[in-house]
């Protein structure tokens, strides 16, 4: 059985490595639409998380990329959402868990060689988020997905009052359950 320090080590070591992972850019590929993108994370003076990112479709890419979403907690509370020209932007903080930035104008699609930048401003503090970026050949006649994860934002800290009491009846029971087997094991 693993004791706690071991837990904190393992889980600090897995976070450890996720953050330096997103630190540096992630390049994914699919067939022949190659992508990059950033992101880079500020505070601004009302203390929200500026999340800033930049999509590059790389010079080798032979598709055009036309949507970028990302993942977003849906308490997220989003705001100043930058979109490029010709670009739009879809978020319903009620009913979806992804901000969408797509065009359907074929001067705003996104060329091999060129970048754009995204951005947006959450209360919400840096995790792990998945993103998809759409891409399609110069005739529309096929398309192509290239899917990743990102520091976006996270998982709000702060829990939910109906997932309190699951949470401490279970530790009640791990506790009692600990204290159970140490009398046993005193026997």
């Amino acid at each position: 059985m693993m004791n706690t320090q071991r837990v904190k080590k393992i889980v600090m070591f897995l976070f450890f490595n996720i953050s330096i992972v997103n630190l540096f850019s992630i390049r994914e590929a699919n067939a022949e639409f190659i992508t990059e993108l950033t992101v880079s994370v500020t505070r601004d003076s009302d203390l929200n998380f500026v999340y800033s990112y930049s999509l590059m479709n790389l010079d080798n890419s032979t598709f055009l990329a036309s949507a970028l979403s990302i993942a977003v907690p849906l308490d997220a509370s989003i705001t100043d959402v930058a979109t490029p020209d010709g670009w739009n932007v879809f978020y319903s903080p009620e009913a979806s868990d992804e901000i969408v930035w797509e065009t359907g104008d074929s001067l705003a699609l996104l060329y091999p060689g060129d970048s754009l930048s995204f951005s947006f401003k959450s209360k919400i503090s840096p995790g792990v988020s998945i993103y998809n970026i759409n891409g399609t050949d110069d005739e529309f006649q096929s398309s192509s997905v290239v899917r990743g994860s990102i520091t976006g934002p996270g998982v709000s800290a702060v829990p939910e009052p109906s997932s309190i009491i699951p949470l401490g009846t279970g530790l009640i029971t791990v506790a009692c359950y600990a204290q159970h087997r140490r009398r046993r094991s005193v026997r």
